[in-house]
C-alpha cells in the first residue's frame, strides 16, 4: 500500500514531477529566505533581485499565478448568476485552505532547500569509497552487477524542485518537496540502460549523496523509500528535525538521467534490455510411440485372412526393417535438433516495465517542462491539481501500487487543457469536472491516450525512429497513456481494475455534483470512504516464498521484466476474473507497495532489494448482488469442441456434461454450498477452487463470506431452517390475506377489501424470523426442532376495511366500534376457516399454518379520529406505532430494497444483531436501524434516479459516492462507518430510498433542522427525515439521547475497525476460512471473527442486572461468541470496590435470595417441555400460549422512566439476558432535593449515602468535578445524593420473577 504523500509513478514519488519545477543554484542559498507566496512586487527590491536571478526559480515567481488565479476566483464568485455555483467554489475554496500545508511554513522550508541545494552543488568528484559500495552491496548483487571500474560521483549538473509542492498543490499532514537531481553524463558509459547497470550506478549515487548528508544533521534524519513502489528505484528522504518551521514536510531526491544515456528509441515498449529476460525454451515434440511388430505386420498386409503363411512371414520381417529405419531416423533427427537448439541463441522478450522505469528518470525534467506549461496557461491549475488529489485520497483511488496517482490526474488535466477539452480560463471546479468527465467515459483510456506530441529537447532521440503505434502499447501494458515524447507510458503502473474503480467512482461523482444537492460537496470531497468498503468480498491469496518471489535472497526476482510478486498479481486477478465472469462488477489485486518500514535502518540496501512486506496477495470483489448467488455456471455447447475443452482444463473435475430443459447439452459447473442459506458462500468457493488449482502447489486462500454467520445463529434452529421459515411465513401470510378478502360480505358489517404486511419479517429485515410453531398449526415436516416455544412472535398485517358513513364522530366511540368489528372478525374466521382466533380491542390475534398473524383494522376514517384524539389529550404528534401511513410507506421502501439487492436482507440482520451485542436495543429500534440500512443501500437507486432526470427535480439525488454494497459484510461495514463518522449534531440523514424528494424539499428540511438545532429544541439528536417525515424524529424522538449518540459512534467505530482489519489483514491466512480448513477449525474462525465484532465490554457498565433464561422468550438467540469471548464479557477487568460498595452489593444479594424463594414469580417463557405437551395435549397447551409477549422491552422501559435521572438503561431485546446501567454524569454529584427525584435520594453523609459518597470520591480522583461541595470539598447540609442501594431495591422489586441478581461493579 502506498500513503497519501507517495503516490507517484514515474517522477516525483508522489508527484513525479509533473508540476511546476523550481531550480536551485548554488547562487541562491542567500536569497531564499525571502520567497513568500504573495506577488513578487511585495518582495523588497534587493531580495526581489536575487530571486529573480535564479534559474527558474518558479515557486516565487509564481506569485503572480497565485494572484491572478485568485482575482480570476473572486470575479467568477462575485459574478456568478448561480448562488449554487457561488456556494460550491466557496466551499472548494474552504476546502483547499484547509487541505494544504500551512503557507507560513514555506519561508523556513525555503531558507532549508537552498542550503540544501548549495550543498549538493558544492560537492567535489571522487570514488565511491568501499563503505558507500558495501551499504547498496545487496542491491547490486540483486541487480547481477559487477563494475568494471569503481563508480566516480560528480555533483549534480541541476537541483529542479518538481512535484506537487513546486506546484503548489502539494496536501497535508505530510507533504512532500521533490527535489530532482540531474546526474551528469560522466557518471555513465554507453549503453548503461542493458541489464540494470543504470539503475546500479544510480543506486551508487545515492548511497554518496547519504554518506555526505549525515555529517550535515542539522538537515535533519536520513532515510529510504521505493519510488512509485518500483524496488529498482530507490530514494532517498530527508526529514527536516523536529520543532523547527519546517517540520512535516518531507524532502525527497529523485536522482534524474541525462539525456546522453541513451537514445529513446532504444527503450521502447517493444525493445528488451534486460538480456535474462529470455523465453522458455520450446518443449520438444512428442515422439510417436515405436509400433509393434505384429500391428506393423496388419497396418503392413490389411489382416491375415485368406493369404499363405510364408507370404505373411516375409512381409512381416520386411515390415520390422521399415520400423527400425524408421526408428533411427527419428533418432536421428531428435539429435540434430537438440544440437541445433543448443547452438540457438535464446529468445530475448520486450522488457517494456524495465524500459519505463529508465524513461522515467531520463523524461521527468521535460515531463516537469510540459506540466509547469499547462499551468501557466491556466489560472486554476494548481487548485484544480490539489482538487484531484483530495478527491482521489477521500475515494481511496491512491490505494495500492496500481492505483492512479495524484500525478497521473495532474498529467491528464494538462492533457485536457493542452488539446483544449478543458479551458484556460476556467475555474477549478470545472477543471475538475472535466478530468471526471474524461474519467468516466470509457473511450478515453480504450484505444490509449496520447499527448500532444513535441520531443523533448536533448533527449537523444534518434530523427529517423517513430514512436510505437497504439497497437504495440496496448501489448505491453494493460493502460496506456503516452507522454509528449511518444516513448514513455505514463500509466505504465495502472491496472485494468483499478482504472475501472476510478471510472465508476469518477461516473458516481459526477452525478453527484450535477445533482447539485447540499449532501453532494460533503459525499465527493469530505466524506473518506474505507478501503474494506471499496469490495464486497475479499480474499487473502498466500503462495509459497519460493514461488511468489517476495523470499529473502531471491536475487532471480528483478531478473526479469517485472519482479516475480508483480507477475504473481496479475495471475490471480486474471484467474479470478475468468471464474467469477459475469458474477463480478470488479476484480481487483491491490498491487503491494514497498513501506518505508521495508527500508529502514542506515543501510537498508545492504541486505538486498526491497521486497513487500504483506505476503498475501489482497484480492477484492465487487459482484452482481443478484448474479453472485447463482448456482450454476454454464459453458460452451458440447459440439464445439476447443471452447469445451478449454473449459474442463480450466474447471478441471468440476466440469460436467448437461442436458437443459431447452434441449441444449453444454459444459456446466454446479456450486451448491451449504443450501439456501450458504449460497454467499459461493463466491469463496469459485475464487479458492480456482486459484488452488493453477497456482502453485501449497497455495491457500483465505476468505470471510461467512466470517460472521455465527452471530445470525440460535439454539433450536439452523441458518438453512431460518432462511425457510421466512419462506413459509410469507406463503402462510399470502393465503391468510387471500382467505380475509375470501370472507362473505354478509357475514361482516364491512368486508376486508385488502391485506397489507407489517412485520420485519415480511419486508425482509427481521433479525430472527419466527419458527412455525407445532400448536399454530405447522406440519411436522417444517418444524425446526422439538423445542415448542411459550410466546410467539407475532406477524403484523394491516386489513383495510370497506368505507362507511355510519362510524361514531368520537374517538373513543370509534375505537369501541373497531374492537366489535374485530370481534364478529374472529368469530367468523373461527367458524369458517376453522382458525384459532382470539379478538382484544386493539387487534385480532390468528394461529394458522404454524404461525401468529396480529390483525390491524384499518379504516378511511382513522386519520381524522387519530388527529381528534390528539387534540383532546394535548399530545403534540401521533406515535409513529399508530401512523398507518408511515408503517406502510416504511414497509413498502425497505421491501422494495430488499427485493432489488439480495445482501440487503442478512446485512440488517447482522446490524441489529449488532445492536443488540452491544446492549443498545432501547436507544436504536428496529425501524431506525432498517432506515440507516437502507440509506447505505439506497445510494444506486438515487444516482439512477438522479441520472433519469439530469439532476433534475424529478429524483432525490444521492449522498454517497461509493457504489451499494453487494454483501452481507460490506453492508454491516458501511452501516457501522454511517454511525460512526456522519455529523448527527449538526446534520440530519435524509433517507430517501425512491427519490421522491426533490432538490428544494430537501433543502427545507436541512434549513428546518438548522433552524431547530439553533433555537435548541432539536426533535431527536439522531434525526432521520424521510419522505414521509420531515422532522426526522418518528422513529428517534428521545432515543438515542444526546449523551448515548456519542457513545454508539465509539462503538460503531470501534467494530469497524475490528471488521476491516478482519477483511483486509495483517498477515496472511491470519483471519477468515482458509480453503481446506476442517469443519471445527472454520467454526473456530468464524466464532473469533463474530467476536471481534460483537463482543460486549460489561466492564465499561456500572452495574450489571441479571435475569433469569428460563423467564426470557429469547434466551434461545443469545449471541455464542465461543468461550473465550463469552469469558471476556462475563468477567470485566474494573477497579476494586470499596467497602461501602461490597456492602452495597451483599444487600442486593440478599434481597435477590429472598424473592428467588417465591414461586408464584418464576413463570417459564422459554418453552414448553415436551412432558407438558404429551400429558395436557396440544388443546389445552395451545390456550396457555402468549402471543407477543417479550417481558424485556417493558421492564427496560419502566426501569428507564424509574431511574431516568440517574442512569441510562442498556439491554439487548434480541436475545439478551442482562440489563446493563451506566451512570449519568452528573447524577452522583450532590444537588439540592427536587420532588420529582425524591424517590431516588438521600440525605448526604447518611448511611445510605455511602455508596454514593465512595462513587462520588472514585470519580473526584479520576479528575471528574464534583457540584455541591464547598471550598474545602466538604459537602453542604442542604443537598441529596442519590439512594443506590434504593435505587436497585426497585430495580429488583420491578423485575420480580425476572430478575435473578443485580451487581454493582
Amino acid at each position: 500500500m502506498t500513503s497519501d504523500n507517495s503516490e507517484d509513478e514515474f517522477m516525483s514519488g508522489e508527484d513525479s514531477g509533473s508540476e511546476a519545477t523550481s531550480d536551485f543554484d548554488a547562487s541562491d542559498s542567500g536569497g531564499s529566505d525571502s520567497e513568500e507566496e504573495g506577488p513578487l512586487q511585495h518582495v523588497p527590491a534587493a531580495k526581489r533581485r536575487r530571486v529573480e536571478d535564479l534559474e527558474g526559480l518558479e515557486l516565487v515567481s509564481a506569485g503572480h499565478a497565485v494572484a491572478a488565479s485568485a482575482a480570476a476566483r473572486a470575479t467568477d464568485i462575485d459574478g456568478s448568476e448561480e448562488a449554487e455555483a457561488s456556494l460550491l467554489q466557496l466551499e472548494v475554496t474552504e476546502l483547499l485552505r484547509d487541505a494544504r500545508p500551512d503557507a507560513s511554513l514555506e519561508a523556513g522550508l525555503l531558507e532549508v532547500l537552498a542550503r540544501l541545494t548549495a550543498l549538493l552543488r558544492a560537492l567535489p568528484e571522487a570514488k565511491a569509497s568501499p563503505a558507500e559500495a558495501a551499504s547498496v552491496s545487496g542491491f547490486l548483487l540483486d541487480l547481477a552487477f559487477s563494475p568494471v571500474r569503481p563508480f566516480v560521483f560528480r555533483p549534480p549538473t541541476r537541483v529542479v524542485a518538481v512535484g506537487s509542492f513546486a506546484l503548489r498543490a502539494a496536501l497535508a499532514p505530510s507533504p512532500a518537496v521533490d527535489l530532482a537531481l540531474l546526474m551528469p553524463p560522466a557518471c555513465f558509459d554507453n549503453k548503461d540502460q542493458l541489464n540494470h547497470r543504470y539503475h546500479a550506478k544510480r543506486a551508487l549515487y545515492l548511497a554518496h549523496l547519504a554518506a555526505a548528508l549525515r555529517k550535515h544533521p542539522e538537515l535533519g534524519g536520513l532515510s529510504w523509500e521505493c519510488l512509485a513502489d518500483d524496488p529498482r528505484r530507490p530514494v532517498l528522504v530527508l526529514q527536516p528535525p523536529a520543532g523547527t518551521s519546517q517540520a512535516g514536510f518531507r524532502v525527497r531526491l529523485l536522482p534524474a538521467a541525462p539525456p546522453e544515456l541513451c537514445p529513446l528509441h532504444r527503450l521502447g515498449p517493444g525493445r528488451n534490455n534486460l538480456r535474462s529476460a529470455v523465453a522458455a525454451p520450446p518443449k520438444p515434440a512428442p515422439q510417436p510411440a515405436p509400433q509393434q511388430p505384429e500391428a506393423a505386420a496388419a497396418a503392413a498386409t490389411g489382416g491375415r485372412h485368406g493369404r499363405k503363411r510364408g507370404k505373411l512371414d516375409k512381409q512381416q520381417a520386411a515390415a520390422q526393417q521399415k520400423q527400425k529405419q524408421a526408428a533411427a531416423a527419428a533418432v536421428a533427427a531428435a539429435a540434430a535438433a537438440a544440437a541445433a537448439a543448443e547452438k540457438q541463441e535464446p529468445q530475448l522478450l520486450p522488457t517494456p516495465h524495465y524500459n519505463t522505469s529508465v524513461l522515467q528518470d531520463l523524461l521527468m525534467l521535460p515531463l516537469a517542462e510540459a506540466c509547469r506549461a499547462a499551468a501557466a496557461r491556466c489560472p486554476h491549475f494548481s487548485d484544480a491539481a490539489a482538487l484531484l488529489r483530495v478527491w482521489a485520497r477521500q475515494q481511496q483511488l491512491s490505494t495500492g501500487a496500481d492505483a492512479l496517482s495524484g500525478c497521473l490526474l495532474t498529467l491528464l488535466l494538462a492533457h485536457l487543457v493542452e488539446a483544449g477539452q478543458a479551458g484556460a480560463a476556467m475555474p477549478a471546479v470545472y477543471l475538475f469536472r472535466s478530468v471526471l468527465v474524461a474519467l468516466s467515459s470509457p473511450k478515453t483510456f480504450s484505444g490509449g491516450l496520447f499527448m500532444q506530441r513535441r520531443s523533448p529537447s536533448g533527449t537523444g532521440s534518434a530523427s529517423d525512429a517513430s514512436p510505437p503505434d497504439a497497437k504495440a502499447w496496448r501489448k505491453a501494458f494493460e493502460v496506456v497513456f503516452v507522454d509528449p515524447s511518444g516513448w514513455l507510458n505514463l500509466a505504465a503502473g495502472v491496472s485494468k481494475a483499478a482504472l475501472a474503480q476510478a471510472r465508476a467512482c469518477a461516473t458516481r461523482s459526477l452525478q453527484l455534483l450535477n445533482a447539485g444537492s447540499p449532501e453532494a460537496f460533503d459525499a465527493v470531497f469530505l466524506a473518506r470512504s474505507r478501503q474494506a468498503a471499496l469490495c464486497d468480498y475479499w480474499f487473502h491469496v498466500q503462495v509459497p516464498e519460493a514461488e511468489a518471489g517476495t523470499a529473502g535472497g531471491d536475487g532471480g526476482q528483478l531478473l526479469r521484466d517485472q519482479p516475480a510478486w508483480r507477475s504473481l498479481e496479475q495471475r490471480v486477478e486474471a484467474l479470478a476474473t475468468k471464474a467469477l465472469g459475469s458474477r463480478a462488477r470488479l476484480v481487483r489485486a491491490f498491487r503491494r507497495g514497498i513501506p518505508a518500514a521495508c527500508l529502514g535502518g542506515k543501510a537498508p540496501l545492504q541486505k538486498g532489494a526491497p521486497r513487500p512486506q504483506q505476503q498475501h496477495v489482497l484480492l477484492g470483489v465487487q459482484v452482481d448482488p443478484t448474479a453472485a448467488l447463482r448456482t450454476l455456471d454454464q459453458g460452451p455447447p458440447a459440439d464445439q469442441a476447443d471452447a469445451a475443452r478449454a473449459f474442463r482444463a480450466f474447471w478441471g473435475a468440476k466440469a460436467e456434461l448437461r442436458r437443459f430443459q431447452d434441449g441444449a447439452i453444454t459444459e456446466a459447473v454446479v456450486w451448491e454450498e451449504g443450501g439456501p442459506a450458504g449460497r454467499h458462500l459461493i463466491v469463496d468457493s469459485i475464487v479458492s477452487y480456482a486459484l488452488q488449482r493453477h497456482l502453485p502447489k501449497g497455495c491457500t486462500v483465505a476468505c470471510h463470506a461467512g466470517a460472521l454467520d455465527a452471530a445470525l445463529r440460535r439454539k433450536h434452529s439452523s441458518l438453512d431452517a431460518d432462511t425457510l421459515a421466512a419462506r413459509l411465513c410469507e406463503g402462510a401470510a399470502e393465503r391468510l390475506g387471500k382467505r380475509l378478502r375470501s370472507l362473505a360480505s354478509d357475514s361482516l358489517p364491512l368486508r376486508v377489501v385488502s391485506v397489507q404486511p407489517l412485520a420485519a419479517v415480511l419486508r425482509h429485515a427481521a433479525a430472527f424470523p419466527p419458527l412455525p410453531h407445532l400448536l399454530a398449526g405447522a406440519p411436522r415436516d417444517t418444524l425446526a426442532s422439538d423445542h415448542v416455544a411459550r410466546c410467539l412472535q407475532p406477524v403484523e398485517l394491516l386489513c383495510q376495511l370497506e368505507g362507511s358513513g355510519k362510524w361514531p364522530d368520537h374517538p373513543e366511540a370509534f375505537q369501541k366500534m373497531k374492537a366489535a368489528v374485530g370481534c364478529q372478525l374472529a368469530q367468523l374466521m373461527h367458524q369458517t376457516l376453522g382458525m384459532d382466533a382470539q379478538a382484544s380491542e386493539d387487534y385480532v390475534d390468528v394461529l394458522t399454518d404454524g404461525f401468529a398473524f396480529r390483525l390491524l383494522l384499518a379504516t378511511e376514517r382513522d386519520a381524522a379520529m387519530q388527529q381528534k384524539a390528539l387534540q383532546l389529550s394535548g399530545e403534540a404528534r401521533l406515535h409513529a406505532e399508530e401512523d398507518m401511513q408511515l408503517r406502510t410507506w416504511h414497509q413498502g421502501a425497505i421491501s422494495g430494497i430488499a427485493g432489488e439487492n439480495p445482501a440487503f436482507e442478512p446485512a440488517v440482520r447482522l446490524a441489529k444483531r449488532w445492536v443488540g451485542a452491544h446492549l443498545l436495543s432501547p436507544h436504536l429500534g428496529e425501524e431506525a436501524v432498517e432506515l440507516l440500512v437502507a440509506h447505505c443501500f439506497a445510494s444506486s437507486r438515487q444516482r439512477q434516479a438522479v441520472a433519469g432526470s439530469g439532476g433534475g427535480q424529478g429524483g432525490g439525488p444521492a449522498t454517497s459516492a461509493a457504489p451499494a454494497p453487494g454483501s452481507r459484510l460490506s453492508g454491516l461495514l458501511r452501516f457501522l462507518q454511517l454511525l460512526a463518522e456522519h455529523p448527527w449534531r449538526v446534520q440530519p440523514l435524509v433517507v430517501d430510498p425512491d427519490g421522491e424528494l426533490s432538490a428544494a424539499q430537501r433543502d427545507a428540511i436541512v434549513r428546518q433542522h438548522g433552524a431547530a438545532r439553533a433555537a435548541g429544541g432539536a426533535p431527536a439528536a439522531l434525526c432521520l427525515p424521510t419522505p414521509r417525515d420531515h422532522s426526522g424524529a418518528a422513529w428517534t424522538a428521545g432515543r438515542p439521547g444526546a449523551q448515548v449518540l456519542p457513545r454508539i459512534a465509539v462503538l460503531a467505530q470501534r467494530s469497524a475497525a475490528a471488521l476491516e482489519q478482519l477483511l483486509l489483514g495483517g498477515g496472511s491466512g491470519s483471519s477468515g476460512t482458509a480453503a481446506g480448513d476442517s469443519s471445527e477449525a472454520a467454526e473456530a474462525r468464524a466464532a473469533a471473527a463474530a467476536a471481534a465484532v460483537f463482543s460486549r465490554d460489561l466492564g465499561e457498565y456500572d452495574v450489571v442486572i441479571s435475569l433469569r433464561p428460563d423467564a426470557l422468550p429469547n434466551a434461545a438467540n443469545d449471541l455464542r461468541l465461543g468461550k473465550q469471548a463469552a469469558a471476556a464479557a462475563s468477567a470485566p477487568q474494573r477497579p476494586q470496590l470499596g467497602p461501602a460498595l461490597q456492602a452495597a452489593n451483599q444487600q442486593l444479594m440478599a434481597l435477590a435470595e429472598a424473592e428467588a424463594g417465591v414461586k408464584h414469580s418464576r413463570a417459564i417463557l422459554k418453552g414448553i417441555p415436551q412432558s407438558v405437551l404429551q400429558a395436557r395435549g396440544h388443546s389445552a397447551v395451545r390456550r396457555e400460549l402468549l402471543v407477543g409477549f417479550d417481558p424485556l422491552p417493558p421492564y427496560t422501559a419502566q426501569l428507564q422512566r424509574r431511574l431516568g435521572d440517574l442512569a441510562v438503561a442498556c439491554a439487548d431485546f434480541v436475545g439478551g439476558s442482562v440489563v446493563a446501567l451506566k451512570w449519568r454524569a452528573a447524577a452522583l454529584a450532590p444537588a439540592p432535593l427536587r420532588p420529582e427525584a425524591a424517590h431516588l435520594a438521600c440525605p448526604a453523609g447518611s448511611t445510605q449515602a455511602a455508596p454514593a459518597e465512595e462513587l462520588l470520591e472514585a470519580r473526584r480522583q479520576g479528575g471528574a468535578a464534583a457540584n455541591g461541595t464547598g471550598a474545602g470539598g466538604e459537602l453542604s447540609a442542604a443537598v441529596v445524593v442519590p439512594d443506590i442501594v434504593g435505587a436497585l431495591s426497585d430495580a429488583l422489586a420491578l423485575g420480580e420473577g425476572l430478575v435473578e441478581s443485580v451487581r454493582l461493579q
